[in-house]
């Protein structure tokens, strides 16, 4: 013996209908309906008559637009406010740029920084180039012509105006 779709009891003798969308059976008291009701449904089609469980899903159905729908207004409200608050910031920004006072010497500091960049971008570093032995002319002069000697394999009118060597001397290249 099956039971009702709306409540836990057994069907048995008593009246029962059968729910239009899953075709369950439920009693009639269980849909709130009287035996007259009942009556007329037979007699018009049109009356539909669902259990708790999809009667549940055909609300739940029909709430997803408006749920939706109240998803979309708040994303929109949510992005709109995102680009007040960047334009805002910006405007804040191009005002803050047009009235500061003109600062010559932050000019000439950004400049003196170019040209300083312009003088070290010449700049080359040479890493584990082995120190001569003498004195410190010597030292000099040999790695003047080892660097001259890396320079022309790397490009043909490179010229060192100037060598110096960083760091410590070692242990093996001492002064004699």
């Amino acid at each position: 013996m099956s039971a009702c779709a709306n409540c836990p009891k057994p069907l048995g003798n008593e009246a029962s209908i059968t729910c239009d969308n899953c075709n369950s059976r439920l009693h009639v008291v269980c849909t709130g309906l009287q035996n007259d009701d009942r009556i007329t449904r037979n007699k018009v089609r049109n009356v539909k008559i669902y259990c708790n469980r999809c009667t549940t899903i055909a609300e739940q159905r029909t709430a997803l637009p408006q749920l939706f729908d109240n998803l979309a207004e708040d994303l929109v409200s949510k992005l709109e406010q995102k680009i007040n608050d960047k334009f805002a910031a910006i405007k804040e920004k191009i005002n803050n740029l047009q009235s500061s006072p003109s600062n010559p010497e932050l000019f000439e500091e950004v400049a003196n920084e170019a040209v300083e960049r312009i003088i070290r971008s010449k700049n080359v570093i040479i890493r584990g180039l082995p120190e001569s032995v003498g004195n410190v002319e010597a030292k000099i002069q040999n790695d003047t012509v080892k660097v001259s000697n890396i320079l022309k394999t790397i490009s043909t009118d490179a010229i060192p105006e100037k060598v110096i060597r960083l760091g410590k001397p070692s242990a093996s290249a001492s002064f004699h």
